[in-house]
């Protein structure tokens, strides 16, 4: 009995890897008839904020939300990991700078150029 149990937990245990590999998601956006799979580690390049006084309205962190500070406008981060929030019925994504780690709500922070482009490619022509 004790032999069946240990091969049994190995075989679980072998299998972990594969079942995180199938958890790394990925999210197709389209704007101005650009599309683009984002995924882990690709460049995010961040727009400006949607707030009157130039904070983010889509990418924060913490509890309650605190909005990434105007003062990082047209500065890029790493995507480190893609999210489907089911309650909200839409996709994060989050990200990591120079400027801290950040959570980005999509396709809110691409609507509102917030986030305006990933890997050199740009969502909008007056944004290059």
């Amino acid at each position: 009995m004790f032999p069946l149990l240990l091969v049994i937990l190995t075989l679980v245990e072998a299998q972990k890897p594969e079942k995180e590999k199938k958890e790394l998601l990925t999210v197709e956006v389209n704007y101005n008839d650009i599309a683009h799979t984002i995924q882990v580690g690709d460049t995010i390049h961040i727009g400006y904020g949607s707030y009157p006084h130039g904070d983010f309205m889509y990418i924060y962190n913490g509890a309650p939300p605190k909005p990434l500070g105007k003062e990082y406008a047209r500065k890029t981060g790493t995507v480190t990991k893609v999210k489907y929030v089911k309650l909200l019925d839409q996709y994060q994504v989050h990200i990591k700078g120079k400027f801290g780690f950040y959570i980005v709500d999509i396709p809110q922070a691409i609507e509102k150029e917030e986030v305006i482009g990933f890997n050199g490619t740009m969502f909008n022509a007056k944004a290059k």
